[in-house]
This record gives C-alpha cells, sequence and structure tokens, in this order.
C-alpha cells in the first residue's frame, strides 16, 4: 500500500466520524448563553421546536421590552418572536416567554444556536437600544 492509498482512507474515515457528528462540537458542550448586555438571559430551553426564555433586567433603570426577534443557525432571515411588548424593573426577571414555537428541522439531541435580538426602550430617558446574543445547545 502506498501512501497515497493510506490518505485517501484516513480522509474517508474522518469525513464519516464528521457524518456521524463525532466532532460536532454541540454534541460535548452544554447549554450556553453568550452576549446579552443589559437585558439578560437567566434560564432558556428548547423542546420539541419551542423555544422558552425567562430574561432579567441589568439595565439599572426600568425599561420596555418592544420586540425580540430571532435567527436560527439554519435560517437565513430573522424572524420576530410576536410577543406582546411588556415592562421590566431594574434588577426583576420576566415569566417564560415563548420566543419560537414549532421551529422546524431540530430533533431531540441535535445541536442548535439562535441570535437573539432585543429591542427595548429605558423609560427614563426615553432612549431605544437593542441588546443581543446567541443561545446553543442540544434541543430536548
Amino acid at each position: 500500500m502506498t501512501y497515497g492509498w493510506a490518505l485517501v482512507i484516513i480522509v474517508l474515515v474522518i469525513g464519516v466520524l464528521f457524518a456521524l457528528g463525532i466532532f460536532n462540537v454541540g454534541s460535548f458542550a452544554g447549554n450556553r448563553i453568550a452576549g446579552f448586555t443589559s437585558v439578560g438571559v437567566t434560564a432558556y430551553a428548547f423542546q420539541g421546536g419551542d423555544l422558552t426564555v425567562r430574561f432579567v433586567n441589568r439595565a439599572g433603570t426600568q425599561i420596555n421590552v418592544s420586540a425580540i426577534s430571532y435567527t436560527f443557525e439554519t435560517a437565513n432571515t430573522s424572524t420576530s418572536s410576536g410577543i406582546s411588548p411588556f415592562t421590566l424593573s431594574s434588577g426583576s426577571a420576566s415569566g417564560d416567554l415563548l420566543i419560537a414555537n414549532n421551529t422546524p428541522g431540530y430533533s431531540p439531541n441535535d445541536y442548535y444556536s439562535v441570535q437573539l435580538q432585543i429591542n427595548y426602550t429605558d423609560l427614563k430617558t426615553g432612549f431605544n437600544y437593542t441588546d443581543s446574543g446567541t443561545l446553543s445547545g442540544k434541543a430536548v
């Protein structure tokens, strides 16, 4: 056997391992929250295609969340969550909010990553802000 054939076999084995998800970083990592400075995420779940999120106000003043949009890594467009605007006092948390429902293409144990964009108004100053971050993990 020549070195060429050995390299071909190695490339094929590595390709099969990638196809089986052995090298999928999401299969080793747990749930992860990144970003979200002023409007934080304290808890979330992605189960049965439904994304439920609990937010906390870290802005230091009362805010009104006017819109939340999301983009899953498999989608090319941002989608509005359709939630009604809500107000959060400084340091307070929201209830569990259904951000996305019946998201297609995800089965249990599939790795997912979703970018959230939160539009809110500082009720003290009247200025509008946008906060964003990423949620990732395994679907349940």
